[in-house]
């Protein structure tokens, strides 16, 4: 095709507002950019180079297809390199950002995030409003929570909380938290979690990581080892169990996706009649919605795949309250535990820890309807002699109070 073509092609399609259809045209006036060094090539270039790495983010947001993501990323690149005194090239620097995190390449991520942030730079006095310098500072915690580097990531977590309070944004707040935490349990600082466990009781994504309440158990054990168990409860009661996190991400991605298709749907009907300015504000919210749809998925899958620490959690926490001699909560911890799970390969264990602690509340009615359901199986020998034991106390109790009664009653005729 002629290069007057391709240009005339291009500068159509991008007058119509039609970035994605530019897209391939733009891709090949880089080819022939890169071949020929045509100055008039250039130029087009440097006009539309820009909207070239919009385009692929438009069509991603339309097909949900990652390929569209890695073109993006290379044309945002393409142009900051290449345009490094244009105007947009630091926004361009900053939707390549986006756009590798969302391929999961964090250390390239992270790399150009620094520099964007580097005061040495000549981009960090080029981003003015708040909202992209926090978009920044939660892209460079992630990459590096991402890649539990945490020599540098103490200090961009603390950057992004920093940040993050003075611009209000408790969910960016909470993530920066939710790393902190993280970095605490695995190095073994565990005291230095306690500060932030107010900050991790909003109902936000972060709160909901998979990683933080795993986290968020292995903390509680540090401290039930060390005997802190009255602390380890506030851990583990903390702890959000993977059925609660799957259903927190299902529920997000339902949402995303029918306000993403809401927009989508009112700029087809109303787009052509817009103001330019405005369709390209919706178009950028569509693709916003578009990665964090992405990332909901992942994080919904992530959690889908992860073998369910449930029952252990709940073990776990029923155990600590016998230990903290908290009788009531610990009986009725394993009691549910065992109604709950009837069929786990440890119902035996759930069983019998639910019987001895209705015998240590001197639950009477439970504790002999608990014993009698053990001994009704005759596969369960591992706690046999106790359960054998207790019950005949138990009966004899019982048989001694019915003597009581039934002698209260006849004195009493």
């Amino acid at each position: 095709m002629p290069l007057r073509q391709v240009i005339e092609l291009a500068q159509n399609m991008i007058g119509k507002g039609d970035f994605a259809g530019a897209s391939p045209f733009l891709d090949e006036l880089e080819v022939r950019f890169e071949d020929e060094k045509d100055p008039a090539v250039e130029k087009i270039l440097q006009q539309f180079g820009f909207v070239r790495g919009v385009g692929y983010l438009q069509s991603f947001a339309k097909t949900g297809d990652k390929e569209f993501i890695v073109k993006a990323a290379s044309a945002f690149g393409f142009f900051a390199e290449k345009f490094p005194n244009d105007p947009k090239a630091v926004m361009a620097m900053q939707k390549r950002t986006d756009c590798l995190r969302s391929l999961q390449e964090w250390k390239e991520a992270a790399k150009v995030i620094e520099v964007l942030l580097d005061p040495q730079q000549p981009y960090r006095k080029q981003i003015l409003k708040r909202s992209e310098l926090l978009n920044l500072y939660y892209g460079k915690a992630q990459c590096y929570h991402i890649e539990q580097d945490w020599v540098k990531g103490e200090p961009a977590f603390r950057d992004l909380l920093k940040f993050a309070d003075s611009a209000k944004d408790e969910d960016r707040a909470a993530y920066a938290v939710s790393c902190l935490t993280e970095m605490f349990v695995q190095n073994k600082r565990i005291d230095e979690v306690f500060p932030l466990l107010p900050r991790l009781s909003g109902d936000t994504p972060a709160r909901y990581d998979l990683r933080l309440n795993v986290n968020l158990m292995q903390g509680a054990q540090q401290l039930k080892d060390e005997s802190r168990h009255v602390e380890a409860s506030l851990f583990y009661s903390l702890t959000m169990t993977t059925e609660e996190i799957v259903t927190y991400y299902t529920e997000r991605q339902k949402r995303l996706e029918v306000e993403l298709n809401r927009l989508e749907q009112f700029v087809k009907l109303r787009g052509q009649a817009m103001p330019q300015r405005r369709l390209e504000i919706l178009k950028d919210k569509m693709n916003g919605l578009a990665m964090k749809l992405t990332s909901a998925k992942g994080h919904l899958k992530l959690a889908q795949d992860t073998p369910s620490f449930t029952t252990t959690l709940r073990w776990r926490k029923s155990d600590n309250f016998q230990t903290t001699k908290r009788d009531w909560e610990s009986f009725w911890g394993f009691y549910w535990l065992y109604n709950d799970f009837p069929e786990h390969e440890m119902v035996e264990n759930f069983l019998y820890a639910a019987f001895a602690s209705a015998n240590t509340v001197k639950f009477r009615e439970k504790s002999i309807e608990l014993g009698e359901l053990y001994l009704k199986n005759q596969k369960w020998k591992k706690f046999r002699a106790d359960v054998t034991f207790i019950m005949c106390n138990a009966y004899r109790l019982q048989a001694d109070t019915l003597r009581k009664e039934a002698a209260s009653l006849q004195t009493a005729m």
